[in-house]
């Protein structure tokens, strides 16, 4: 991620030979050897989410949301049995390509499943060595995950929440016409509809909440926790 302000070109480069790594169903090689590609295929978990979270982090710093566009392939190999910790093969790359959003988009969603505790599975993963046995059993749950999680798909979608403001600056691809999502605080929700009519990348022109319109959309927008469904449109241009 450091290369994203040295190297700009090298950072561009490597998260498409990073997303050339991933299964079709979504999950990634732990690790692999050029040039042929083998490597293992695990439950690790964090594996998931490091391609989105230096994404986001490469297209905020450059403003280059045309990466998101890019082509890449998928891998195609055996699913791992249940009760088998990897498998270390050599796999085929698969006639199916897709943008590098969709790449980030099937990692994520491939990580959103939670445990007794609401928190996200920990796979194999084995950050802090010797902890690898915690999830294995598909049982263990990890706090490190979900704030790595909540940070990703915050920036993915050009949130931030500092205090009791959210502020808004999605930085998408310019023919993209914008999308939607729900946003929880505490037990309120806000319905956030991005639409982006001047087939632009970035840039926030108005936020109105609830019909409202704000008069300084970069201040944010205060959260309330009053149990009710704000709505918030914001027009980029």
């Amino acid at each position: 991620m450091a290369l994203t302000l040295a190297l700009p070109h090298a950072a561009h480069a490597h998260l498409l030979r990073a997303a050339a790594r991933q299964f079709l169903e979504g999950d990634v090689q732990h690790w692999s050897h050029p040039p042929t590609g083998r490597g293992v295929r695990t439950h690790c978990s964090d594996d998931l989410v490091w391609l989105p979270y230096a994404a986001a982090h490469y297209v905020a710093v450059t403003g280059d949301a045309a990466v998101l566009d890019e082509q890449v392939p998928f891998l195609e190999g055996p699913l791992l049995e249940p009760g088998q910790h990897d498998a270390y093969f050599t796999p085929m790359v698969s006639q199916q390509v897709s943008t590098l959003f969709e790449h980030c988009a099937r990692a994520l969603d491939r990580s959103l499943a939670v445990g007794a505790h609401g928190l996200p599975f920990m796979g194999t993963g084995d950050w802090n060595d010797g902890m690898n046995r915690v999830g294995h059993q598909g049982k263990g749950e990890s706090v490190w995950l979900a704030w790595f999680l909540y940070a990703t798909l915050e920036s993915m979608l050009g949130l931030t929440k500092r205090g009791g403001l959210l502020y808004v600056d999605p930085c998408i691809p310019p023919h993209w016409p914008g999308f939607r999502i729900r946003y929880r605080h505490g037990i309120t929700d806000y319905e956030i509809s991005v639409e982006n009519p001047r087939d632009v990348a970035r840039g926030v022109a108005r936020i109105d909440l609830d019909g409202v319109p704000l008069k300084c959309p970069e201040q944010g927008i205060a959260l309330r926790d009053d149990a009710q469904v704000h709505r918030v449109k914001v027009a980029l241009g």
